[in-house]
């Protein structure tokens, strides 16, 4: 199977499972199209009304999306080992659950499974409804591939007369996309453009956060870009997941650093973890620190998680010239966490 395939049968699958939430109708007619509820009362002399109630609690079975997703290949079949596939991958993502085995076991009145049977989770419900699973179930180089289009870079000139670049990204806040990037690359660049391709997008009103290195570009025209969400958006309502602790998670970074003898700015995409969250003792607050490499030029970047959400805001690289030239000590880089947005006055 060729990867678009696989690509294509993981996400159909994975909104099968979401029609528990979007389409309870079809949802149901899915599960009825199976051969389970039809065959084992007449083999085990079982009332449907118990595989009916192993449905509702526990939802899906392989054998039920097959004959679903058969029925819709129009001809083309399905591979029903790469479908298990597929289903193992989702759970192994945390997308969806398999059934309480010993919940059935301990119900004398519900059918004792034949077939494993699954449900998304809160998890999947949070991740369809912000259109992220693709991300989480392909990876970066998934995300790399998808979001190059929402990471800009940011242009203008210097008051010392040079040209100077950095990098900032789209962002859905509360349904409106914005730019962002670092403060200083919107106060210290005289009449910045930020550019995708040849075209540049429109922008009005820019808003600084009063402390941080963090701003906000309201743009117009940008309504057929991707755009990144904020990973704060899993704690509230109705998803209410805490987020568990970042430290040594993959990340990447995505931006537009300086490149000797590169005749233009080009988009790289590095991969690292995160090292451990720190409080600055210039600003008083806590900074990420990762391992993907930066530059002159990434400052603004999006520092993304495995969700292909943004957790962080590429600021600044931390170097002590004097302990790296007497000691060794290296550097490090630092991102601001992306819940500092929420402070920026508009």
């Amino acid at each position: 199977m060729k990867h678009k395939d696989l690509e294509e049968l993981a996400l159909n699958t994975f909104n099968i499972f979401a029609l528990f939430f979007s389409d309870e109708k079809k949802y149901r007619e899915i599960y009825e199209s199976g051969t389970e509820r039809e065959v084992m009362p007449r083999l085990l002399k079982v009332a449907p009304e118990s595989i009916d109630r192993r449905f509702e609690i526990f939802g899906l079975n392989c054998d039920e999306i097959a004959i679903y997703l058969a029925a819709q290949s129009e001809g083309t079949g399905l591979n029903v080992p790469m479908l298990s596939y597929v289903i193992d991958l989702l759970e192994k993502k945390g997308l969806i659950q398999r059934e309480d085995f010993m919940f059935s076991a301990l119900d004398p009145q519900m059918y004792k499974p034949s077939y494993v049977r699954y449900k998304i989770t809160k998890l999947g419900f949070y991740t369809f409804n912000y259109n992220l699973a693709a991300n989480l179930i392909f990876s970066f180089p998934y995300i790399s591939s998808n979001y190059n289009s929402a990471v800009l870079p940011i242009e203008g000139m210097l008051d010392t007369g040079d040209q100077s670049l950095g990098t900032g990204f789209l962002i859905d806040l509360n349904s409106k996309v914005y730019f962002a990037t670092c403060k200083h690359n919107v106060q210290e660049l005289n009449n910045f453009k930020i550019f995708y391709g040849e075209n540049k997008l429109d922008y009005s009103n820019t808003y600084l956060h009063p402390t941080e290195d963090i701003a906000l570009v309201e743009v117009h025209n940008a309504g057929n870009l991707p755009y990144f969400y904020p990973s704060f958006l899993r704690e509230k309502a109705p998803f209410d997941m805490q987020e568990e602790s970042i430290v040594l998670t993959e990340v990447i970074t995505m931006g537009y650093p300086s490149i000797p003898t590169a005749k233009d700015a080009y988009l790289m995409s590095h991969k690292g973890e995160i090292n451990g969250i720190i409080t600055s003792y210039l600003e008083g607050t806590e900074k990420i620190i990762f391992s993907a490499k930066t530059s002159s030029g990434n400052s603004g970047s999006p520092l993304i998680n495995s969700f292909g959400e943004v957790i962080g805001i590429v600021e600044k690289e931390l170097y002590d010239r004097d302990g790296f030239i007497k000691k060794g000590k290296p550097s490090y880089y630092s991102a601001v966490p992306i819940k500092r947005i929420l402070e920026i006055q508009f």
